[in-house]
């Protein structure tokens, strides 16, 4: 097989491999920024988002997380989802406090709060709630002092529907008092008797007047309690988010839309790869006369055919749950795939070594197929042996006749 030379030059081939990896690793986020920024660019921010998020998910504490961050919120800002991106540059702004883009982001959150509020205050002016409407159109007016000439017209009319509400309370106290709005009662009581064909005279009972202008008072109170209005904006604001999550969820079956053709095509590349290293697998175990060739075709549990290939203990296939290590299990876990396939190779009669190609993604598949394909060289040795053999059952050559 091989000895303790063999396997620290594997080792150390591993070893440089993750090294090569890690340096790589460094690069991928910047190269995945960079990625981003070319598909903005080019118009196709939807693509971008994809290279953003994979940044942020990916590589949390990367020096790019910073614009990836900002990119992500503004890419949002621009299509409109004022609710995502408040939210993504809100994150932004708490998390990077001196970022390079904290002006660009308090800007976008300004023009994304006043968007809010600008519905807020439509909103309240179409059901007619002047008060609570001119309290958010001069909230509103207080940041954006350039929207003031925008909102003049509406902001008039709640203020002269407010002034009106209030002289018309004035009246309906001022009649309470005077005791002419318990007379108008009493008319329209009189009245609907004549038209019903039965006319009553009334007489007020004693306190009839309090409690007229009792009930009258509670009616006031009740209309200028903030109790139903309260329950209106609450109704209102369920409606504002229902509809905020609707846009949300056409977002999502867009993007689910766009990127379904591609995820079928990588499922399919997948699939393809998937019957090859099967049916390659399969081949190795029939040329090596090795029994469950079937096993080729479970994923994980093909590693048991690998290990009976290169004729390993089957316990071995329990060792890849030392992945669960941090490094330390995944470098284990590779020296010992490599291992394998080292003897794997020498079983189709060819040179140990070239069982380390396997650790590069492209190489070990074209190694799979080679092995496949190739003829076995141990039969070979076999009929060599056996020559060997018969001569050995052959009579020894006669003596050289002496003179």
């Amino acid at each position: 097989m091989f000895g303790k030379k063999s396997f620290l030059v594997v080792l150390l081939l591993l070893l440089s491999f993750y090294f090569m990896i890690g340096i790589s690793a460094a690069d991928n986020d910047k190269a995945l920024l960079d990625k981003a920024k070319s598909y903005i660019e080019e118009g196709q921010e939807d693509f971008a988002i994809m290279y953003l998020r994979e940044i942020i998910r990916v590589y949390p504490n990367s020096i790019y997380c910073d614009e990836a961050s900002f990119r992500l919120g503004e890419y949002h800002y621009k299509q409109n989802n004022t609710k995502e991106a408040i939210k993504i540059l809100s994150q932004h702004s708490r998390m990077y406090p001196d970022s390079s883009f904290k002006d660009q982001t308090n800007e976008y959150l300004k023009k994304l709060n006043s968007v809010i509020l600008i519905k807020k205050a439509n909103t309240l002016f179409a059901a007619n709630m002047w008060e609570e409407a001119l309290a958010v159109f001069t909230e509103l007016i207080d940041d954006n002092p350039e929207l003031a000439a925008s909102f003049k017209e509406k902001i008039d009319k709640c203020s002269w529907k407010i002034d009106e509400n209030k002289r018309e309370l004035e009246k309906r106290k001022a009649r309470i008092d005077s005791g002419s709005l318990e007379a108008e009662l009493l008319a329209q009581d009189i009245q609907s008797g004549k038209a019903q064909g039965s006319v009553k005279v009334i007489q007020p009972k004693s306190g009839a007047v309090r409690s007229i202008k009792n009930v009258i008072g509670q009616a006031t109170s009740v209309m200028s309690t903030k109790a139903p209005i309260d329950d209106q904006m609450k109704i209102m604001e369920r409606k504002f988010n229902v509809s905020m999550r609707s846009n949300d969820g056409d977002m999502a079956a867009a993007m689910l839309a766009m990127m379904g053709p591609f995820i079928l095509v990588i499922l399919s590349i997948m699939l393809v790869f998937y019957v090859y290293s099967a049916f390659c697998l399969q081949t190795i175990a029939r040329k090596t006369d090795t029994e469950g060739g079937w096993l080729a075709w479970i994923p994980i549990f093909n590693i048991i055919l690998m290990c009976d290939i290169a004729r390993k203990p089957k316990w071995w296939f329990f060792l890849i749950f030392l992945t669960v290590i941090p490094i330390i299990g995944s470098i284990i876990v590779l020296v010992l795939f490599v291992i394998i396939w080292m003897n794997i190779c020498e079983q189709c009669g060819k040179p140990s070594w070239l069982g380390v190609l396997t650790v590069i993604p492209l190489v070990s598949l074209v190694l799979l197929g080679y092995l496949a394909l190739s003829t076995v060289k141990k039969e070979k040795n076999k009929e060599k042996s056996e020559k060997t053999e018969h001569a050995d059952d052959l009579p020894p050559p006669p003596a050289p006749i002496k003179f």
